[in-house]
């Protein structure tokens, strides 16, 4: 075979693959199969913001709404990231006029509000009209398998449940103040972006016997379908708004990240074995007994699932990539049982 005919084969090899790739590159997940629209504009904006990082979702049943409390920790840093630029005075000028008002909305007591709102948002909200996307009820450990079902990979129910998976199926008492700030979600779907490898879990803590877990949910996305004329916001009980989706410039993303300050920091334990992140969850409840305070981690050469390696252009997502780590542990959390406001 000619030097020139192996090349024009090789070269026809690589756009062959390529064109493959590209053609079977997995997309933003959308919950009814269509893709969120490009102009604002139009007749329906698909929108979402992501949650990644050391956070508390619940479900508040006499207020129809979902609720998310960012632990806060010192070794931590809650971020908002929307398009391309992380949330700052310059970024939300137009809404919030001083750094004091950013700060107070930053680390605030009273919680912010992610809600659907029309026009110059000034009006009332919508009704409230938010569900977890739930195409097949979960069983943690039978559905942690080789090759998912595509429908139920994206399910909300792989978040971690603390209180019926770690805690006996006992409510947790919470310690006022740790969660901050606290965002309440009344509009939207709830779904899974993203699951860890396989874990497994403690038998006791620091022992070295573990037993299996499962595939978790890490990341956590809001998705909003927006009539023309309608924004998502975020604002705080004076109406201030950190952002609104769509913004200005088109962007339709967001992101919420609470992920450790430096780039890659883990406990030690004693013997050298290191804690994963997810022991600071036990620090929000006074009543979670010593024994009960088991850690978790990948399993050796595990399964990974489907939407673990989704590669995409949202800079919200490269930038969760930055501040959260593998194998720290520091997804999402939910309070199963708990349908009291948090505070």
């Amino acid at each position: 075979m000619s030097k020139t005919l192996l090349r024009m084969l090789t070269i026809g090899l690589f756009i062959f693959l390529a064109l493959g790739q590209l053609a079977n590159r997995p997309q933003a997940f959308r919950a009814n199969g269509e893709n969120p629209a490009a102009n604002p504009q139009g007749h329906k904006t698909t929108v979402e913001v992501t949650f990644d990082g050391l956070m508390v979702f619940q479900k508040v049943k006499d207020y129809d709404r979902y609720e998310v409390g960012i632990v806060d920790r010192a070794d931590h840093e809650f971020k908002i990231i929307v398009g391309k630029h992380e949330i700052n005075l310059k970024s939300a000028a137009r809404f919030i006029k001083t750094k004091k008002e950013l700060a107070r909305m930053m680390t605030s007591i009273s919680p912010l509000t992610l809600e659907v709102r029309s026009g110059s948002g000034m009006g009332s909200p919508k009704s409230a009209d938010i569900w977890a996307r739930d195409k097949k009820s979960c069983g943690r450990q039978q559905d942690t398998v080789a090759h998912e079902n595509v429908e139920h990979a994206f399910d909300f129910c792989w978040i971690m449940d603390l209180e019926r998976e770690f805690h006996g199926g006992r409510p947790l008492d919470l310690i006022p103040g740790k969660l901050k700030p606290i965002i309440l979600l009344r509009h939207g779907e709830l779904y899974t972006r993203f699951k860890y490898d396989q874990l497994e879990r403690e038998e006791s803590p620091d022992s070295k016997t573990w037993k299996p877990l499962g595939f978790v949910a890490e990341t956590i996305t809001l998705r909003v379908d927006l009539k023309q004329g309608e924004f998502l916001v975020l604002r705080n009980d004076n109406g201030a708004e950190a952002f609104r989706l769509p913004t200005a410039e088109g962007e339709l993303d967001a992101a919420i990240l609470n992920s450790p300050v430096k780039q890659y920091h883990r406990l030690m334990r004693k013997g050298g074995r290191d804690h994963s992140h997810f022991l600071y969850y036990y620090d929000l409840f006074s009543n979670v007994a010593p024994e009960e305070k088991v850690d978790i981690e990948p399993v050796t050469n595990g399964f990974s699932p489907i939407n673990r390696f989704i590669h995409t252009d949202s800079l919200a997502d490269q930038m969760r990539w930055i501040y959260t780590f593998d194998n720290q542990e520091c997804g999402s959390a939910f309070l199963g049982l708990r349908t009291q406001p948090l505070k």
